[in-house]
């Protein structure tokens, strides 16, 4: 059976993000790399004041961190490859990240220029390609680096696949002009002030091909509609066999399943990553165990398992019935040292013809206000207002209870679940740089609280000021742009009424009126007591809201 590593192998890009993620990913330490300049030391934790040269270090491992000109070079090197790590910086790091091929991903600290470079790729001639986005956080908060490289195959490209920037994808499928096509080493290059990285992983991806079909029987069947719930017509099946998993076989019918069995011929005992991608309906049995297949209609949404298959023969039966999307099917392995490819030729499942997306950005000077449904931590929350401004900070509250669940930096807002195939989940979906926040009511005073959504009235910006009660209490709260994040201004009617600044995992004091709640900073206009509690593993930071009146949320 032929396999397919088509051209463009780019059509293949968006497997190897999905698969890789599925396998563990090999960790580097610092017995992997050596050093040049500057000494690299170990920190257990390190924490970095945004604005001001303080560090304070607590001893241990698993964060390496240099202060000064070095580099630190990887022992190993590579070729085809998957890496992610985090980085942090204080306010003066200027630092690359070194992929090799004459290729670097620039580290330098950005969040407080105009014209900043972190995600920039630059070339060997140091021609310099700006990302889609500005998404470098404050000095002293980490920040997460995936990409995904894929060198030149059979007279192919060599192509930088993915560069994600904090859970933002900045790059897709950038062309590497004249690739080296040996092996090379990655490095972090610091040319100035800290950088400190934790969390090295990598997987490597070849082009191995350990697995593949034989004795390929088919049963092609004419069905029903759906008023009849796609039941077989009393139409005599096609029966044959065949070389590939093809899909269009010669037949008349408009409605039609197709089942096919046979052997799945594996080299190498391991756990291998096996995806079906179907219009339609359809399920994969091996060795007569259902392992992959949806309950309801899928429309070329890849469906994976991770499943341990033994060196020789495996039965299967890929089972597939059209429904009203343009039939396709298609079968992908992958696995953890090698690339994803397809067993199935590629008419059979061509590249998908993807809806555009339905994207808003507020246009002049004055924020953009939508109401829509937004999933929160796996809750779908049903009466959130999102904000989104011409400075590109934007943030969703939920109005019932005047819960902040998300600010973020860059474009607002993909609404296409709003209005796409009839508006349904009708999700908003934020587009930038996302911070998650608390959830919880922004102003308290014990456990019974009533919290309620009067009104909100807004300014010549567009931008809305909250009225609520609690406990019948007057509560209310305006949210602006400001740099690096938002400023809030906020007022109870009650004095004894308390503020929820934030929770996280951790929260600690950096300043007099700077403290750091996980991924952001909350920085108070004047020196006022706060209370930190945790609770359940989660800490949280709250004072009483007329003291504070004023603070900003910056990352």
């Amino acid at each position: 059976m032929k396999l397919s590593f088509w051209k463009p192998l780019i059509l293949l890009l968006p497997f190897l993000s999905l698969h890789a993620q599925d396998f563990p990913a090999t960790s580097m330490n610092k017995s992997d790399w050596e050093a040049t300049g500057a000494q690299w030391r170990d920190a257990l934790s390190i924490s970095v004041h945004p604005f001001e040269d303080k560090m304070e270090l607590t001893n241990g491992t698993g964060i390496l961190f240099v202060n000064g000109k070095s580099v630190l070079k990887s022992k190993k090197k590579f070729t085809d490859y998957k890496i992610e790590f985090e980085v942090l910086q204080n306010k003066d790091t200027k630092a690359s990240f070194i992929l090799g091929n004459g290729l670097k991903l620039n580290l330098d600290q950005s969040a407080n220029q105009k014209n900043g470079k972190f995600g920039s790729i630059v070339t060997a001639n140091n021609a310099v390609q700006k990302p889609k986005q500005e998404v470098c956080k404050l000095p002293g908060l980490w920040q997460k680096v995936e990409l995904a490289y894929t060198s030149p195959v059979n007279g192919g490209l060599a192509v930088l696949e993915k560069v994600v920037l904090n859970d933002v994808i900045v790059f897709e499928n950038y062309i590497v002009q004249n690739p080296i096509l040996d092996p090379t080493s990655i490095a972090f290059d610091v040319s100035e002030g800290l950088l400190a990285v934790k969390n090295i992983k990598y997987i490597e991806l070849g082009y191995r091909t350990p697995i593949s079909l034989s004795n390929l029987n088919y049963t092609l069947q004419e069905t029903h509609g759906w008023q009849e719930e796609w039941a077989a017509t009393e139409t005599a099946p096609i029966k044959g066999k065949s070389e590939e998993l093809r899909i269009d076989i010669p037949h008349d019918f408009r409605w039609f399943s197709i089942n096919y069995t046979g052997d799945i011929d594996v080299a190498q005992t391991d756990k291998y990553a096996i995806t079906i991608e179907y219009s339609g309906f359809g399920y994969l049995k091996i060795d007569g165990k259902k392992v992959l297949g949806a309950d309801d209609l899928v429309n070329r949404q890849p469906l994976t398992a991770l499943v341990e298959l033994e060196k020789g023969k495996h039965s299967f039966e890929y089972f597939y019935r059209r429904m009203w999307q343009k039939p396709a099917f298609g079968l992908y392995v992958s696995g953890s040292d090698f690339k994803p490819y397809g067993l199935h030729p590629y008419k059979s499942l061509p590249a998908p013809e993807l809806p555009g997306g339905i994207f808003e950005n507020p246009t002049g000077t004055r924020a953009q206000m939508i109401r829509s449904f937004m999933d929160f931590k796996g809750e779908k929350k049903t009466t959130t207002l999102s904000i989104g401004t011409a400075e590109k900070k934007n943030y969703s509250i939920d109005l019932a209870d005047a819960s902040m669940l998300y600010a973020w930096k860059g474009d607002f807002a993909d609404v296409t679940e709003m209005w796409f195939n009839r508006g349904e989940p009708q999700l908003l979906k934020p587009l930038g740089q996302v911070i998650t926040l608390s959830g919880k009511p922004s102003f308290f005073l014990g456990k019974n609280d009533v919290v309620l959504f009067k009104e909100y009235f807004i300014d010549d910006r567009n931008l809305p000021t909250y009225l609520h009660t609690l406990n019948g209490s007057a509560v209310s709260q305006k949210i602006e742009p400001v740099k690096n994040g938002f400023e809030y201004t906020i007022s109870a009617e009650d004095k004894d009424v308390n503020y929820l600044l934030g929770t996280g995992e951790k929260v600690e004091k950096v300043g007099d009126t700077l403290y750091r709640i996980d991924d952001y900073y909350i920085q108070l206009a004047k020196k006022v007591a706060l209370e930190i509690k945790t609770e359940n593993g989660i800490s949280s930071l709250s004072g009483k809201a007329n003291a504070i009146e004023s603070f900003k949320l910056i990352w």
